[in-house]
């Protein structure tokens, strides 16, 4: 038996692994792209589009991080869920086992849903480092931004600890500033 593929898992299991989760179309896999600063994984308007878990080796100002883009989480009672869309949350959901820290990605230009809270409640009973992400700012007033803050606060006080990032995957605003918080969750949490 070899030794090489357990010295290059033991490798990769040293890096931070960061899961981004949230509902479908809320830029998940455009903020990866944007992490990476080309199309690393495919992004649509379509819902959708992410089927199954993609992990990513990511380097970052000598951190070593694995970027997991998951299949959005749908509201249950929404849809009548196809066999692919069951195997699609339940892939999102065990990519979050395996996560260190969990990325909730919301986007700013919608309301803040129940299933946005829902999705946050399931990182913290899975006990992972939670940073809340508003993405598509840059679509959005600082009023608006204002108002998302005062609703997160009112929301949330079960995650008053959790950083908040406005982000726009399509500037790049704030995209590499999850890993440095990310970055300092995981040494707190070690």
């Amino acid at each position: 038996v070899s030794k090489l593929p357990e010295k290059a898992k033991v490798e990769e299991d040293d890096r931070i692994s960061i899961s981004f989760m949230g509902r479908p179309n809320v830029g998940k896999s455009s903020l990866m792209n944007a992490m990476f600063e080309e199309e690393k994984v495919i992004v649509s308007d379509v819902s959708g589009t992410t089927r199954d878990s993609v992990e990513l080796p990511f380097d970052y100002n000598d951190g070593e991080y694995k970027l997991i883009d998951t299949a959005g989480i749908p509201r249950r009672g929404k849809l009548r869920f196809s066999q692919l869309e069951k195997y699609s949350v339940l892939r999102s959901l065990q990519s979050l086992e395996l996560a260190d820290i969990a990325v909730l990605v919301m986007d700013a230009t919608e309301p803040i849903s129940r299933q946005d809270l829902r999705v946050s409640q399931y990182i913290l009973e899975a006990k992972k480092g939670l940073i809340v992400v508003v993405n598509k700012s840059d679509l959005v007033t600082p009023e608006d931004k204002n108002r998302i803050m005062h609703y997160l606060h009112k929301k949330m006080q079960y995650a008053h600890f959790a950083p908040v990032i406005f982000t726009s995957a399509m500037t790049g605003t704030n995209v590499k500033k999850i890993l440095d918080i990310a970055k300092n969750i995981y040494v707190e949490r070690s």
